[in-house]
């Protein structure tokens, strides 16, 4: 009887594979693409406002912040809808790695979109919590599903 159930679960995940790669591909892709994008549009902002932010002038200064934090408050949706894409993802509960692959992409979602949610709040912490969410995303792409 045994043989059977585990013959029977084998078979049923092997099935389920192709649609799982398919889908966690999917998540994969959309999870770079956005947060490239985010990352890419809050560093040009920072960047170019970064010669004021030495200004003594504090109105200049907080105007500057300002910028970058509305930079980051507009990417973050992108980030939380392929957020959202990614733990929908179906995944048979004897596929581990597949239930790998999918919780290492969440976790990077996570953490790109809580550091753009506090440049949001504080735009001067830009340069916060990047290395973090780059080595999230290289264990994410290290996982094969």
């Amino acid at each position: 009887m045994l043989v059977l159930v585990t013959a029977g679960i084998w078979a049923e995940g092997r099935q389920r594979a192709p649609v799982e790669r398919s889908a966690l591909t999917a998540c994969a892709t959309l999870a770079d693409h956005v947060t490239s994008r985010a990352e890419r549009q809050v560093a040009a902002t920072a960047s170019y406002v970064a010669p004021a932010l030495g200004s003594a002038e504090p109105a200049l200064r907080a105007s500057m912040v300002g910028l970058v934090s509305r930079a980051a408050r507009q990417v973050v949706g992108p980030v939380e809808e392929a957020l959202a894409e990614c733990r929908s993802v179906d995944v048979w509960p004897f596929n581990r790695s597949h239930d790998e692959a999918r919780d290492a992409y969440v976790a990077y979602l996570v953490a790109e979109r809580d550091r753009l949610r506090a440049i949001g709040r504080d735009g001067s912490a830009f340069d916060r919590g990047y290395a973090e969410v780059r080595r999230l995303a290289d264990e994410a792409a290290g996982i094969e599903p």
